[in-house]
């Protein structure tokens, strides 16, 4: 039950503090240079340990959250590729 909260906990903190990389991406999605690729595939590695940890702790709300992250995490890496030769706007 401790693990389960600690969980949330850390992914409400983890998801909240993505609010501005996920705006900044959004708004400049033809040019994000400034975003490293290997730090997004990273994270999105790191979403998948707590999606299973929600998973397997009953904490549905970490899994909700670490879901919700890695679609967040695999747009951004789509958008990273697909506009990688684009000109900077």
């Amino acid at each position: 039950m401790v693990v389960g909260l600690i969980l949330d906990i850390g992914n409400i903190i983890f998801t909240i503090a993505n609010i501005p990389q996920i705006v900044t991406a959004i708004k400049n999605r033809k040019n994000l240079r400034g975003l490293s690729s290997g730090l997004l595939a990273g994270y999105m590695f790191a979403t998948c340990f707590f999606f299973t940890a929600g998973v397997l702790t009953g904490g549905y709300m970490t899994a909700i959250l670490s879901a919700f992250n890695e679609v967040l995490y695999a747009v951004q890496l789509y958008w990273k590729f697909k506009y990688r030769h684009a000109k900077n706007c």
